[in-house]
């Protein structure tokens, strides 16, 4: 064991010296009477009590076993001798970030005591992460146990699939092998993370995702109809057929997999309707089948369980089929919707992912903007991915109106977010790109200085000379609030005479005006006609706000998820249904993107996105008038 961190500290040395001769009673005691065995813990609040030991006393207990044995059971008893919390002093210590007690002892010397201090370690799992311990202690702990006990089994596994990434591995690495059948159940969870999660775990342990051993490829004689289900007819259905051999499937199994995902109740599929369905030959046939049928039957919300397998199997048609669903009735019906979102986010194919990801910002319902993020980032994560990435990776590789408007409204929101990318990911997903690399040569782009890509590849800057950024440079999209005036003047001019029209204006002059505060109030008491307001603030991107009492709206919003803020533009309100009558402008605001999000100041905006609401309030008020003082 190596010396302490101070060998000059004489009183240190003492106790160590002496710790080689007596016994933990002894020491303890010498310990006490020096007024060292103890250190108060000033957060009075703690609720692991007010005193600990100090990091001397664990230290001279370490040399202590070193030198003639000792047991954690053992420092327990000495300090119950002495009227103090034993078991709670020596937990504390052990999953101390500082000179942990006992984590470099044999676990015989340390799994007798855990298992005698259960409920205090299984409190330490499920409290979650504090910053003053080590977070890998108390499943290091728990993993010198020879034979886990249920509870510990239970702790371990919700925290291994828990929200908590941070702990998953250790609690994961705490149960070791032998449990995954219970694994490969919560394939089934209803939380995506967790499932995603799962899934790496069972790589992780040498597994590949299990298809169910109990049904063969004959499938069950007979399954029982879900209630509700009795309308779909599967002899309506043209042959399908197993891709790796190429036999007929038959009837029966494709209704008993329909039947198991009805079953499930949810549009995320888990492993065995993904197993089987993957199998299926005519997949985008047999998913288009299933949703349009769903569909036409009202869209049942207690089954949409059934989406699940429209997930695996639907391809384009199935996503545009969807999407003409979520336009007509997202804010008719709410759950049919976030049950079309779950099942697209689990759908592989580009433009599922385009339209999941579009969601915040082409829907004004709440609940639908939630749950597309919530997918959206547990898609990301299954992917290993951030969600920007997967944005830029998911692309569909053949241009058409609605990919490049989507992808601009998306470029447009990374230049007010101030999005970088590495140069390396810049010219693999967006330069190089066939249908992003068109959109890039119409925008000027930064690193050190402004530059602009040309179809030939080059990269050039006003001047027109080449450059060549490094390979660690950060890239993002130039704008007038983040250069001088007079490279903005200059690319002005240069776009001006290369007749280039770029995406959306870059170097207009921007609004730099003070930041402080929450709310513009400049164009306050502009009046103007609900109509022209509506059509005004549509065009530039924003949304009706939520629906009030009455019912009623006060505010339009533009939702930039990307980095958690709304725009937000108030007025005086119009009811619902909606009356041209004269309304007055309010104030320009930003709160966070999140239920119930509070408001946000001027100044934490960023600069960028701040210059653009602020154009956006100035087009507003250009269409009305000023009330009369």
């Amino acid at each position: 064991m190596s010396e302490p961190e101070d060998p000059d500290d004489l009183v240190e040395q003492q106790f160590l010296s002496a710790a080689r001769e007596l016994g933990a009673a002894e020491m303890t005691a010498m310990l006490a009477e020096a007024g060292v065995l103890l250190e108060r813990v000033f957060d009075t609040s703690s609720p692991y009590g007010e005193r600990r030991l100090t990091p001397l006393a664990g230290y001279v207990y370490d040399r202590i076993h070193e030198v003639n044995g000792l047991t954690l059971v053992e420092v327990s008893q000495v300090l119950d001798g002495l009227g103090l919390d034993g078991p709670r002093l020596v937990v504390d210590r052990y999953r101390s970030d500082y000179r942990g007690l006992g984590v470099t002892w044999p676990d015989e010397d340390v799994a007798p005591f855990v298992l005698q201090t259960l409920p205090l370690w299984l409190e330490v799992v499920r409290a979650g992460v504090d910053r003053e311990f080590d977070p890998q202690a108390p499943y290091r702990a728990l993993a010198t146990l020879p034979e886990l006990p249920d509870p510990v089994v239970d702790a371990l596994f919700e925290a291994a699939l828990g929200r908590r990434k941070s702990v998953r591995r250790f609690a994961q690495d705490a149960l070791g092998g032998g449990h995954e059948a219970r694994i490969v159940v919560a394939l089934s969870n209803r939380r995506a993370e967790a499932r995603a999660e799962a899934e790496r775990w069972l790589e992780r342990l040498g597994h590949g995702v299990p298809v169910e051993p109990t049904v063969d490829r004959v499938g069950p004689p007979e399954t029982p109809t879900p209630k509700g289900l009795e309308w779909l007819r599967f002899e309506d259905l043209p042959s399908m057929h197993w891709s790796d051999t190429g036999e007929v499937i038959p009837a029966t199994l494709l209704k008993w997999l329909v039947c198991q995902a009805v079953n499930n109740k949810t549009p995320e599929p888990n492993a065995l309707i993904r197993s089987y369905a993957g199998l299926i030959t005519e997949q985008e046939d047999f998913g288009y089948f299933l949703l349009e049928r769903w569909i036409a039957r009202g869209a049942t919300i207690g089954l949409k369980g059934l989406l699940a397998v429209v997930a695996v199997c639907g391809g384009e048609r199935s996503v545009a089929l969807a999407e003409e669903h979520l336009t007509e009735w997202y804010g008719v019906r709410a759950a049919q919707s976030k049950a079309l979102i779950g099942m697209l986010a689990w759908t592989d194919h580009p433009a599922a992912t385009q339209l999941v990801l579009s969601v915040p910002t082409r829907f004004r319902t709440k609940t639908l903007q939630e749950e597309a993020t919530r997918q959206a980032a547990a898609l990301a994560i299954r992917k290993g991915w951030t969600t920007d990435e997967l944005f830029d990776r998911s692309v569909p590789t053949e241009p058409d109106k609605k990919t490049l408007e989507l992808q601009t409204a998306r470029l447009y929101e990374a230049m007010c977010a101030g999005r970088t990318w590495t140069f390396q990911d810049w010219q693999q997903h967006l330069n190089q790109h066939p249908v992003m690399g068109k959109l890039a040569r119409r925008l000027v782009w930064m690193t050190a200085q402004p530059f602009r890509p040309l179809d030939d590849g080059r990269l050039v800057d006003v001047d027109d000379d080449l450059v060549e950024p490094p390979a660690d440079a950060r890239v993002s999209i130039a704008h007038a609030a983040v250069v001088d005036e007079e490279t903005r003047l200059r690319w002005q001019h240069y776009l001006a005479d290369y007749g280039i029209a770029t995406l959306f204006p870059q170097f207009s002059k921007a609004d730099r005006r003070p930041a402080d505060g929450y709310r513009l109030t400049e164009f306050e008491g502009i009046q103007l006609p609900a109509f022209t307001l509506r059509s005004t603030v549509r065009r530039l991107g924003y949304l009706r706000g939520q629906t009030l009492d009455g019912p009623s709206f006060d505010e339009y919003a533009k939702p930039f998820p990307s980095i958690g803020l709304t725009a937000v533009i108030s007025f005086s309100g119009n009811e619902l249904p909606e009356e041209n009558r004269t309304v007055v402008l309010g104030a320009l605001s930003f709160r966070q993107a999140v239920p119930d999000g509070g408001p946000v100041r001027l100044g934490d905006v960023p600069p960028v996105l701040l210059a653009e609401a602020c154009r956006d309030l100035r087009v507003v008020a250009g269409s009305g008038r000023r009330l009369l003082e």
